[in-house]
């Protein structure tokens, strides 16, 4: 629902014109296979002894960031402890969550400016050799993280941020999945206890 709902968003409010909006779907349809064609690449960074996940970006990949965090949460059912955060913003007080059990995620911008921010807090964090795995999400750009990334190439130019949240999604999306299946839970139903819903119920809309 969550991708379904951001490419709707976008190409509602993106204001470039029908054929440019084509041409970045096409290419970001051809990373979302390739990501599902690597999952055995991400499935080998759950090998580690973790039990801790935190995912980091700028800009609108903050949002995702968040999202990210919430799929784990709620495919883990709690098990796992999360956090998300901004690049930025995960410096000091934040990055205390980092421990030897912690994997760390930054979706790397495609904005040459931020990404610097983005490959800095990679390279702090991966310097501190506390972190079980700092992983980069990234398309391939003028520069990139000299650590661990799951890579993804460029066709004839790079994505903007809204078109590269979808593959970057999946990428997230598979490690949820199989992070629950790793904690012996039941993705299709992962609340045991039944207070999460599937489809959301209890919500009263009340009146202006």
């Amino acid at each position: 629902s969550y991708s379904c709902m951001t490419l709707l968003a976008t190409l509602v409010f993106d204001s470039a014109d029908d054929s440019q909006k084509k041409a970045w779907i096409s290419d970001a349809a051809e990373l979302g296979r390739q990501v599902i064609e690597r999952e055995e690449e991400i499935a080998e960074w759950l090998k580690s002894d973790f039990n801790r996940i935190t995912y980091l970006g700028s800009g609108p990949f903050v949002g995702l960031a968040h999202e990210a965090q919430l799929k784990i949460l709620e495919l883990a059912a709690g098990i796992n402890a999360t956090s998300w955060d901004s690049s930025m913003g995960y410096r000091h007080g934040p990055k205390s969550f980092v421990d030897e059990h912690t994997l760390v995620f930054d979706f790397v911008s495609n904005n040459p400016y931020t990404r610097q921010y983005d490959l800095d807090i990679l390279d702090e964090i991966k310097g501190d050799q506390i972190a079980a795995l700092t992983i980069g999400i990234e398309q391939e750009g003028a520069t990139n993280f000299t650590g661990r990334t799951f890579s993804l190439p460029v066709f004839t130019e790079p994505l903007p941020a809204p078109y590269l949240a979808l593959p970057f999604v999946m990428v997230a999306q598979v490690v949820a999945l199989l992070n629950s299946v790793r904690v012996n839970n039941k993705p299709d139903t992962p609340s045991p206890t039944g207070q999460v819903n599937r489809v959301v119920k209890g919500v009263t809309i009340h009146s202006l």
